[in-house]
């Protein structure tokens, strides 16, 4: 239903008129690619490790290792903890998951999900790599309802809304964010378009900021909802 070719020329004459760097890509809900640029350049993931981590969490929470309500972190509970790393991008909460997980095993369980370009260990990713975990939520792949649920309501909710956001308007967008300070910004998430169809969207930059990344998000929007 998408028209492939006028997604790629709206994203290719964008990337060829703005300075700073992109990795852009637009998939169907099912992680099928719809338009891509430098889809694998790998990236200091920053805060975008903690989609995997809190992924991962809810997995062992659904097979009953660990609990919902169980004291975890200053006062919060173990569920409160998953959701203000998304939310909020709480480091603590992510730090400590994710050393709890272990960060090899993380990188095991990645990529057996054929996330080739991921490395929880020295925190890199790709835009690639993050439509395939995102696809993994969308679908509920390894995750209860419930699960995925509460994944979705913290993306959001999740506070930084001057990029994607701004731009996909009035889609609904479920993000995260990540960035340090001018240098990285990503923004990467499931945009419920107002017709219901829902497209995945990561986008990996240097040097771009978030009012280009809102500018990009909205020319595809139009293209997206012709």
């Amino acid at each position: 239903q998408f028209d492939k070719a006028s997604i790629q020329n709206t994203l290719s004459k964008w990337v060829a008129s703005h300075g700073g760097t992109y990795s852009v890509v637009v998939a169907d809900g099912h992680g099928n690619t719809l338009t891509t640029h430098q889809s694998e350049k790998v990236f200091f993931a920053a805060s975008l490790y903690k989609l995997y981590v809190a992924y991962v969490g809810y997995q062992k929470i659904d097979d009953g290792t660990y609990g919902l309500d169980e004291s975890y972190l200053g006062g919060w509970s173990r569920g409160k903890c998953l959701d203000e790393m998304i939310r909020s991008s709480h480091s603590p909460c992510a730090e400590k998951l994710w050393v709890e997980l272990g960060k090899e095993n993380l990188n095991t369980k990645l990529k057996n999900y054929g996330l080739t370009d991921t490395s929880m260990t020295a925190l890199t990713t790709s835009a690639r790599d993050i439509v395939k975990i995102l696809a993994r939520i969308e679908q509920g792949k390894n995750l209860s309802k419930e699960s995925r649920k509460a994944m979705l309501s913290s993306m959001k909710a999740q506070i930084y809304r001057s990029a994607m956001p701004k731009g996909f308007v009035p889609a609904v967008v479920y993000d995260k964010v990540g960035f340090r300070e001018l240098v990285e910004y990503h923004d990467v998430g499931i945009v419920e378009l107002p017709g219901g169809e829902r497209v995945i969207v990561a986008m990996l930059t240097q040097n771009v900021g978030t009012q280009n990344i809102a500018g990009l998000a909205s020319a595809l929007f139009k293209v997206l909802t012709k």
